[in-house]
């Protein structure tokens, strides 16, 4: 169980983490929900599987936090540790959604535990989150008044200490929560599961094995078929996933029986009366739910042509407002989902196969997905809308040159082995190195984003697979969000979300679809068991977009290598500008620090910095993580780190690991490393546990001999001509000075280079009017990508460039994902326009902001936070 009093928590910034998963497991999540777009919710039901704990998972359930290790058997019942009163008296420990400790009274109407205020109408006011023993009162009338339970209570205390499963959650509403009694159905179930399969149709994915039948073949684990408590209670085999599922998916509509539960701020307890042992514990349960309009997991917005839609959007808070699930590393489990929706609608959503629909009796239709693959939660995404989609083409044009990168390493010769819980694993796909895609977004800009990205995405899967091997999944999904979408891509299994601002319309932003496919090795097939060590998935996918690109779109060893360190120095400029506004202890990789050179203190109860407001914008871990990465090909030569990549991902796939599980292949593989001093305390101490920039790391590294960057540079002496220009013509004639002539600058200049001139002339002195004019009339900068006007509404800023407040005015309300800096650049300029500027977009937006950035620009505009 996870601690009652994480050592070290810090309740406005960190997140706890409560799911009791070192007594039991969910297995399987089967989500049957309705949208109700006119109340912003969704109604409806979500049924869990449940097992006791394995032994593995209890012991990595084993709590070893600030304080000294807690014991899985002393904690048997669920109870956290301390020191019980001496009469026994019963006590729970509370947090509320602060964080903060309270105690709290124990009661029960029906089924309920009340903590802090009485629930009125309903509802729960203000209540307090209860971590440890819900109680319920023996003779179930009316509420009892209860001592309560202080931290250590454990099995035997008193006799009406009963287990108690806690998931995570946060803002539902529960309106019931009952167990499926599978004896009383197990003929019905058969039935109905042979049903289903017998009405499937002939084109689904025969997964009666473990191992995708169109595997290469090669040496491999061999899964043992060892039932589990579910296999054997819903007669099927563990490992055929389509009997598997269609099991489950018989238990939907069954009767069920009324159990105790409580919902707190952060979590649902439910436990049954006289049940003392998690073997006892119901196997399924099913929560009649609703979610909030307030969630954070999802989004209620407008999409580009007014119409409304919703999207899951990865927020602090995970999927924790959609459905109550178990959040602490390594509980990972299957899902099956149907969405009803009106039917206009198209659900979008993580899943193996595309959705299976049909129309109900009430006019609706319902969308259904499953994965095989155990995951966690978090990574379930969905969107819904009236989108239009566009399948791809799955062909790649083959020209290579002789001098590109070449990858030395040949996965399609060797058969990869498991190391993970068994499921259709696609590790030794080799046959597929282009999987389906499709395209999906409003009508009004999908011919914009299949004439961007149609053309690329193809070469972009062709690479990765050449550098990394088979894709994790069957199939991608990459939707356009709305103008609130609050990042530039979000990665989630077969779906990726993609900002609009990523419509350059000369696909100079490809580069970031790169960075998306990419993660589906990197954050998804691998996940990091310590939450905090992002950089294992975000520095991968920021490293790995130039080679991708660079394989992808047939680039010579040259132009990669001057192309990649132009981009390098730019990150460089980026990584160096929040280092200076960044708080010291979110610019460290490894924010656990010694904590997490073992599983086990890993499991200290929360998600450090999991809530602070400041991370949600930052760039750190992707920069310097990137930074690590190119470090180390320059010692060791790209193609040898990339070599090292793709036996890391077939050596770690489905499974979740520490970094210091890669460097232990990366030091393996490459003792060139050793031979130059770098060793596992080098990278420690100057690159993971260190807040600031590495030493070795400076800006010169990229720029010498770089002709891209030289370009720039004489373009940059150029600028500044202009202005001496403009500033004598401006102050007339002036004796025994002349005025230099106009220079005859180079307008084509590749976005990087553009994005670079104009960092330089944002550390330049004060430009005139004429000069900022011409810039933008000669690169027609208000058109360029968005990177490229961001860095122009900067320098509009810090000019006061009054021609240019048309550009911040439009970039602030199409460009959301991004513009959050800018309203804190116009408000430090103390500058009553531009001050007004910012006020005047910002209520122009408000109501459609995503809530992080609108509760940020609220802070910087000292306005009363908005619900």
């Amino acid at each position: 169980m996870w601690n009652l009093d994480p050592g070290g928590l810090e309740p406005s910034k960190d997140l706890p983490l409560l799911s009791n998963t070192g007594d039991i497991r969910i297995r399987h999540y089967l989500i049957n929900l309705d949208v109700k777009f006119t109340e912003k919710i969704f109604t409806g039901a979500l049924i869990i599987f449940l097992e006791p704990a394995s032994e593995k998972e209890k012991k990595d359930g084993i709590l070893k936090s600030h304080g000294g290790d807690q014991s899985s058997e002393k904690q048997s019942n669920n109870v956290a540790e301390g020191n019980c009163s001496k009469d026994g008296a019963k006590y729970v420990g509370v947090i509320d959604k602060d964080g903060n400790n309270q105690e709290g009274e124990i009661g029960q109407d029906t089924n309920r535990v009340q903590m802090g205020q009485k629930e009125e109408n309903g509802s729960m006011e203000s209540e307090s989150e209860l971590v440890g023993k819900d109680l319920t009162n023996d003779s179930g009338d009316g509420i009892k008044k209860d001592k309560v339970l202080t931290p250590g209570c454990t099995e035997g205390k008193t006799h009406r200490e009963w287990f108690t499963c806690i998931l995570d959650c946060c803002d539902i509403v529960v309106d019931s929560v009952e167990e499926i009694k599978l004896d009383d159905h197990v003929k019905s179930i058969r039935g109905d599961a042979d049903k289903l399969l017998s009405s499937e149709n002939s084109n689904s994915r025969d997964v009666d094995n473990c191992e995708d039948k169109k595997e290469d073949k090669g040496p491999r684990k061999i899964f043992v078929e060892s039932e589990t408590k579910l296999s054997n209670l819903l007669g099927y085999r563990r490992c055929n996933f389509k009997e598997r599922n269609a099991a489950f998916t018989a238990c939907l509509h069954l009767p069920g029986e009324s159990l105790s539960f409580k919902v707190g701020d952060w979590s649902l307890s439910i436990w049954k009366k006289g049940i003392r042992k998690v073997e006892d514990f119901p196997s399924v349960i099913r929560i009649v739910y609703s979610t909030m309009a307030k969630g954070h997991s999802f989004t209620w917005t407008f999409d580009q042509l007014g119409r409304e839609c919703v999207f899951s959007q990865g927020a602090w808070i995970n999927n924790r407002s959609l459905f109550p699930c178990q959040e602490p590393p390594g509980a990972m489990a299957t899902w099956q989902a149907f969405i009803q929706t009106p039917k206009e609608y198209v659900v979008l959503m993580s899943g193996d196969e595309k959705a299976e629909t049909r129309v109900t009796s009430t006019g609706m239709i319902t969308s259904y997905y499953y994965v095989d693959m155990v995951m966690p939660p978090s990574m379930l995404a969905v969107a819904i809308g009236q989108w239009q989609g566009v399948d791809l083409p799955i062909d790649v044009k083959s020209s290579e040159q002789e001098d590109t990168i070449k990858i030395v390493y040949d996965h399609k010769s060797r058969g990869t082995s498991c190391d993970h819980e068994p499921w259709p694993c696609r590790i030794n796909a080799s046959h597929q190195p282009v999987i389906p895609a499709r395209i999906f977004a409003p009508r009004s800009i999908l011919p914009l984003a299949e004439e961007e990205f149609g053309g690329r995405i193809p070469g972009f899967l062709n690479a990765a697979f050449k550098i990394l091997g088979p894709h994790p999944f069957s199939r991608l999904d990459l939707v356009i969000l709305p103008r609130c979408f609050a990042s530039m891509g979000l990665a989630s299994p077969s779906i990726v979300f993609i900002s609009q601002s990523l419509l350059s319309g000369d696909g100079s932003l490809c580069s970031r679809l790169a960075h998306e496919i990419t993660h589906s090795w990197f954050g998804l097939l691998i996940g990091a068991m310590d939450w905090t060590e992002e950089w294992l998935s975000e520095g991968f996918a920021t490293f790995l977009e130039d080679p991708v690109q660079s394989i992808a779109e047939n680039w010579t060893k040259e132009k990669f290598h001057e192309i990649s360190n132009l981009r390098a120095l730019l990150r460089f400029k980026a990584l160096k500008a929040e280092i200076e506004n960044t708080a010291s202890e979110l610019q460290i990789m490894r924010p656990m620090g010694d904590q997490s050179h073992t599983r086990d203190a890993l499991l200290v109860g929360y998600v450090k910095n999991g809530r602070h407001p400041d991370k949600w914008f930052l760039q750190v871990h992707y920069l310097k993580g990137y930074f690590l990465l190119h470090y180390i090909s320059e010692i060791v030569g790209l193609e040898s780190l990339l070599h090292v990549m793709s036996t890391y991902v077939s050596t770690f796939h489905g499974r979740l690991v520490l970094s210091r599980e890669f460097f232990k292949i990366l030091f393996d593989m490459c003792p060139k490393l050793s031979e130059n001093g770098i060793n596992q305390d080098v990278i420690d101490n100057e690159w993971l546990d260190s807040p600031g920039i590495p030493k070795i790391l400076n800006q010169e590294r990229f720029i010498k001999g770089n002709k891209l960057i030289e370009q720039v540079v004489s373009e940059v002496t150029k600028w500044e001509t202009v202005d001496t220009h403009f500033r004598i013509k401006d102050k007339g004639k002036l004796k025994k000075k002349t005025c230099p002539e106009l220079p005859d600058v180079n307008v084509n200049l590749s976005s990087e280079q553009l994005c670079l001139l104009l960092e330089h002339l944002l550390q330049s002195g004060r430009l005139r009017q004429k000069t900022l004019a011409k810039l933008r009339e000669d690169f027609e900068l208000h058109l360029k990508n968005a990177e490229i006007r961001h860095r122009w509404c900067e320098l509009v800023i810090k000019h006061r460039f009054m021609d240019g407040y048309g550009d911040i005015r439009m970039f602030l309300l199409k460009d959301q994902s991004m513009g959050v800096y800018l309203y804190g650049e116009l408000l430090a300029s103390e500058d009553p326009i531009q001050r007004l500027l910012a006020e005047t977009c910002y209520e122009a937006v408000a109501m459609v902001m995503d809530r992080g950035c609108r509760r940020t620009v609220e802070e910087m505009l000292g306005i009363q936070q908005s619900k």
